[in-house]
């Protein structure tokens, strides 16, 4: 049987998914490790009993492993979410942005746009995962309060777009929707081909 230690991480991840509020799928990645550790010391028992086909499962596994891993990569997220205008985009930010001025957004693709436009997040304000608002750690209108009084004007999200050029969602992952209807329009509408949900990148510039 495996020895007690494995027990003690799986243990601790499961009060962790009981204990919060929201379950977010690479909190999984918290169990890589130990699975690692696990499979070790199975092919290391399996080497006790018989040293050749443990050398044999091993380079299996990891051959196996290593195939499908890249086969997926290649197949469904190489081209995932890439920004194939990318120099169009920056350009955009660079031209609604002055030097100096702040921009605020998804955290997917604001802060790269950021970096290579030579921009500042407000406040570094980078990783804004929708999931530390969903759980409670920050809030959607306290946000919205705070980019108001610092007089943040552009601001970029990933959206659903119809051909119309109608924005119909998506936006409010970022900000609460009625920010945008009550203090922004889409300046900019940039498509995104293989993105996961969506189907286009605003820039929003908005006045308070």
């Amino acid at each position: 049987w495996p020895p007690r230690w494995v027990y003690i991480p799986v243990l601790f991840v499961g009060v962790y998914f009981v204990l919060f509020r929201d379950v977010y799928y690479l909190h999984l990645k918290m169990l890589v490790v130990w699975l690692a550790i696990l499979w070790g010391w199975g092919i290391w028992q399996l080497q006790q009993r018989a040293p050749r086909l443990a050398l044999s499962a091993a380079v299996v596994v990891v051959a196996l492993t290593a195939g499908v891993s890249s086969f997926r990569y290649v197949r469904e997220q190489a081209q995932a979410a890439v920004v194939s205008n990318f120099d169009e985009v920056v350009a955009a930010v660079q031209n609604n942005v002055p030097p100096g001025g702040v921009l605020y957004g998804d955290y997917s693709v604001t802060p790269l746009l950021a970096l290579a436009a030579n921009r500042t997040v407000y406040r570094n304000y980078a990783d804004v995962n929708p999931a530390y608002f969903l759980s409670g750690l920050f809030d959607y209108e306290a946000r919205a309060q705070e980019l108001r009084e610092a007089n943040v004007q552009t601001i970029i999200t990933k959206a659903n777009v119809s051909s119309a050029g109608l924005v119909l969602g998506g936006h409010e992952a970022v900000l609460p929707a009625a920010f945008f209807s009550h203090y922004c329009r889409a300046a900019r509408v940039f498509p995104l081909a293989h993105d996961y949900e969506h189907n286009a990148l605003v820039l929003w510039q908005c006045t308070y």
